[in-house]
């Protein structure tokens, strides 16, 4: 899933970031993704335009976990977030974590 400002938007489709995205998913890092991304975007505003509008990009991986029942059709996933906001700053590495679901053993109580 990429969320993403206008600033990516204006001038990278979706297909495009599907494809500069493929290669980091294959990789399990969405943090390289989300910089790419960030990085496409800002050589496009400055093929396209005198300015760079404001590029912010959320990219998160989701894997469904097989080994987790389907409990009440609630399907357990696991994300491996990363937000990109600056192509020029290097962004500190920090080590993913599951996000708690609702219901999963040690998730908030329903």
């Amino acid at each position: 899933m990429i969320i993403a400002s206008d600033g990516v938007w204006e001038f990278l489709t979706n297909e495009m970031v599907a494809k500069i995205v493929w290669p980091f998913y294959i990789k399990n890092s969405p943090e390289q993704a989300g910089n790419a991304i960030v990085r496409a975007a800002a050589q496009k505003w400055r093929e396209n335009d005198t300015v760079i509008d404001d590029i912010t990009c959320v990219t998160i991986f989701l894997e469904v976990d097989h080994k987790i029942p389907n409990i009440d059709g609630v399907v357990y996933k696991k994300a491996i977030i990363n937000s990109s906001t600056d192509f020029d700053n290097e962004i500190p590495e920090a080590p993913a974590q599951p996000s708690a679901t609702l219901g999963s053993p040690g998730g908030p109580a329903q």
